[in-house]
């Protein structure tokens, strides 16, 4: 059976879900009901999702033997069902997030890495951003820029390159963990040790 599904995106070809999760498992359906399951690699751990430019990229981390993760995966696919690997030694640490805008993937991982990429497959590694610098995974597109959270900081940041990074106008509180929106709407969760939930519509520089 599929072990611990994460994420999961609507993917414009093909009018298809498809699910990532542990144990290199991908699962993807055109009507809800009936699945096809993918399997990349038993160590693989995927954690995000992001289609553009006709392209699904999956992100993640491997491990060894011993359960330890090694280093970052990234996957690329036209179809969800046959993916392309890229180069095993591109990303230094684990991949918690991945985004598409501005004809680019941003990836975002561990310890403030920061990659992008054209095409999910040639990946270039960017300059970690000091306040990024933490596990948060969040990371959007709102059409016009890269938005990120902090858990360290509490704040949002906005980008539109993935590498230059400003913070926002966002409502900050201790801990936040994961934000979504309609691209006018964002909404933040997250806290220490209690549910905080915070909003905004208009990201700007503070």
């Amino acid at each position: 059976a599929p072990q611990w599904l994460d994420g999961c995106l609507q993917c414009f070809a093909n009018n298809r879900l498809v699910i990532a999760g542990h144990r290199g498992t991908l699962l993807h359906t055109a009507d809800g009901t009936n699945w096809t399951q993918v399997s990349l690699g038993a160590t693989n751990s995927f954690f995000s999702l992001a289609w553009g430019n006709g392209l699904l990229v999956a992100v993640g981390r491997t491990t060894n033997a011993f359960g330890n993760a090694t280093y970052g995966i990234a996957y690329a696919s036209a179809d969800a069902s046959q993916w392309a690997p890229a180069a095993f030694d591109t990303f230094p640490s684990d991949l918690w997030s991945v985004a598409y805008g501005k004809d680019r993937f941003v990836a975002r991982g561990r310890s403030g890495a920061l990659a992008a990429s054209a095409d999910g497959q040639s990946w270039t590694n960017l300059t970690g951003y000091a306040s990024l610098n933490d596990e948060v995974p969040a990371l959007q597109f709102d059409g016009t820029q890269f938005l990120a959270l902090s858990m360290t900081t509490g704040w949002l940041y906005g980008s539109t390159n993935g590498q230059t990074w400003t913070q926002l106008s966002m409502p900050a509180f201790i801990s936040p963990y994961d934000l979504a929106g309609n691209g006018q709407t964002w909404v933040t969760v997250g806290g220490t040790w209690s549910c905080n939930i915070a909003s905004a519509t208009n990201l700007t520089k503070p």
